[in-house]
């Protein structure tokens, strides 16, 4: 039984859609990594990145603040990253052991939470 959405469009989730899912995750997480953390070869979000700042004459304090804070803020960027890369892997990972819920539903968007909750009770836990 399909349920109406947006606009009277009609809201599925089946396997197809749930593997495009985990598919987008991997690539999503990968590409922080490669791609977002990584804008060239002499420029990362990281500690490094205030080396690669060069706002001006290195004697005057203003830009050594600049540089400094530049690689504090790279490094926090990385860091924070780099969890968001775990997590979607995390969440990735557990989507694929939960596979085995379409041997029993072929629509999630037509199955209530409570049965997902009584069949997954993991699902229901913080």
């Amino acid at each position: 039984m399909a349920e109406r959405g947006h606009q009277g469009g009609v809201i599925s989730f089946d396997e197809t859609a749930y593997r495009e899912l985990i598919k987008f995750l991997g690539v999503f997480g990968h590409d922080l990594k490669t791609d977002f953390l990584r804008a060239d070869r002499q420029m990362s979000l990281n500690s490094s990145l205030g080396k690669a700042i060069k706002p001006g004459a290195t004697t005057w304090g203003l830009v050594g603040d600049i540089q400094t804070n530049g690689g504090t803020f790279g490094e926090s960027v990385r860091t924070n990253f780099n969890q968001v890369s775990h997590d979607t892997k995390d969440f990735g990972d557990k989507l694929t052991d939960g596979l085995d819920i379409f041997t029993t539903h072929s629509n999630l968007a037509a199955v209530d939470a409570s049965t997902i909750i009584d069949e997954y009770p993991e699902f229901g836990t913080a």
